[in-house]
């Protein structure tokens, strides 16, 4: 479903919805995207947080141009999906084709803290040198990630980097796209 949905649109990258099985706190909870969540692939990579590498159809021709980089231990494959973001249209099957489960023995559960500092320094990097707001319509992802910022991760200093980027360099964000695009 996947491959056809990637030719229809002419993409090379495809996710999907998927169903989380929570065996730590005992719940199930069905994960859809937004249709028009790439609408802005860039931001809603760096900000949603919601995608799940399982769900990722990505044709092979991508990894020529990118692999992972080995100075990440955790988050390698969001330093991939930034990166692939640039160059290759992501699309969105709105189906639940993936069952995903959480459990205790988990790399990402046994070493959840180390795989959170290293995922915000990538997020502050991220942020600091590369994130360019020229869709102001996208306002929702900002605030989101700025309450996961605060919330989930306990970062001040990150969510103070994306409202300072937001707020400060706005009219340097304008003008850096404008000559960028000339």
């Amino acid at each position: 479903m996947q491959i056809k949905f990637l030719k229809k649109k002419n993409a090379k990258i495809c996710s999907c919805d998927f169903v989380e099985i929570n065996k730590l706190k005992k719940f199930k909870i069905d994960r859809t995207l937004d249709e028009n969540y790439f609408d802005d692939q860039i931001l809603s990579i760096i900000l949603n947080d919601s995608l799940h590498g399982c769900s990722l159809i990505i044709d092979k021709s991508c990894f020529k141009k990118f692999t992972f980089n080995k100075k990440y231990k955790h988050i390698q494959d969001y330093d991939l999906w930034y990166k692939m973001s640039e160059k290759y249209q992501f699309v969105h099957l709105n189906r639940k084709l993936l069952f995903s489960i959480k459990h205790s023995s988990q790399t990402s559960y046994l070493k959840k803290d180390e795989s959170i500092t290293e995922k915000l320094n990538f997020y502050k990097d991220l942020i600091d040198n590369k994130l360019v707001f020229y869709n102001f319509k996208k306002l929702s992802y900002v605030l989101k990630f700025i309450f996961r910022s605060l919330f989930m991760y306990k970062s001040l200093s990150l969510s103070f980097s994306l409202i300072k980027k937001f707020v400060f360099y706005r009219n340097y964000n304008f003008i850096t796209l404008y000559f960028n695009k000339k």
